[in-house]
């Protein structure tokens, strides 16, 4: 009996010494107490154009290193890339999040859509654009807990 107890023990102790491990969780997420740099990245398969002369460029909303909701205007016509690097400063767990419409081609194509984590991508999306006559469109929504 007292040996069947003693395994048990052994047992116990080895399991809650491999449940732990530092850096990383089970599910490959960031450790809290380490840094984290969050990328947003939006890839057009060619250039962004207005959908009229007068069309704003497309708004972007992304949860900043705050992980409050934020506008970015900042994605040109004539470019088919946006990009938005910061340091989280939020307190974990919380959700990094990117969403855009608007984005027009002259071609039928792909919007694809990267949320990295420490230079690594941790969520990624590619829709297909929906249109003809030389306005095609997509939409962009993607989310990824950063514990």
């Amino acid at each position: 009996m007292k040996k069947i107890l003693l395994n048990f023990f052994l047992l116990f102790i080895i399991a809650i010494f491999s449940s732990c491990s530092s850096g990383t969780s089970a599910g490959g997420q960031v450790n809290p107490n380490g840094s984290v740099t969050v990328k947003y990245e939006i890839i057009l398969s060619s250039p962004l154009i207005p959908i009229t002369p007068t069309a704003p460029t497309p708004q972007i909303l992304y949860n900043n290193s705050t992980a409050q909701r934020e506008f970015a205007n900042d994605f040109n016509y004539g470019s088919s890339t946006w990009t938005k690097t910061f340091n989280l400063t939020a307190s974990r767990p919380c959700l990094a999040s990117l969403t855009c419409n608007g984005l027009y081609m002259n071609t039928s194509g792909t919007v694809t859509a990267n949320i990295y984590i420490n230079g690594v991508v941790k969520a990624t999306q590619t829709n297909p654009t929906q249109g003809s006559s030389g306005i095609y469109g997509a939409i962009v929504e993607l989310n990824y807990a950063i514990y």
